[in-house]
């Protein structure tokens, strides 16, 4: 049997679980806001966002204004786990780009000081033999609305 298997849904738990999940999404979050989003009162979620920041899961902002990812949370987000399945999901897109271009395609996760390259396949137009696995690339200013960079 799995946690999920036959067991009701609490609504409580239902509510905690998407307020989590809304702060996580895009931080800070007022609680007025979350509970407008969750059909709820202020009074209804403040239970659960101090349960949520006993637990490190989410924290106020300096201004006690809105709520951001906990201490708990960023730890998770740090650590890496998850970074297998990511560089697994883009095994075949990556491997589509090289094939199609010709040229190495790598997959760079963004840090607050630099870039991180975690996976890499290689084109058939080799210029250099640079494996960037694991390798700290500089700092970038990355564009959205063109997605290009430049160096910083």
């Amino acid at each position: 049997m799995t946690p999920g298997d036959g067991v009701a849904p609490d609504p409580v738990a239902e509510r905690a679980a998407r307020l989590l999940a809304l702060v996580l999404e895009r931080p800070p979050r007022t609680l007025t806001g979350l509970a407008d989003v969750l059909g709820a009162t202020a009074t209804e979620v403040a239970p659960l966002a101090v349960a949520l920041e006993r637990h490190e899961l989410v924290a106020w902002d300096a201004a006690h204004t809105g709520l951001r990812p906990g201490a708990a949370a960023l730890r998770f987000a740090r650590s890496g786990a998850g970074r297998e399945d990511l560089v697994e999901r883009a095994q075949a897109s990556l491997r589509r780009l090289a094939d199609e271009s010709g040229e190495t395609a790598n997959l760079i996760l963004p840090h607050p000081a630099a870039t991180e390259a975690i996976a890499q396949i290689d084109g058939e137009h080799l210029l250099g033999a640079t494996n960037w696995i694991g390798r700290e690339l500089g700092r970038f200013v990355w564009r959205r609305r063109d997605c290009s960079c430049s160096g910083a």
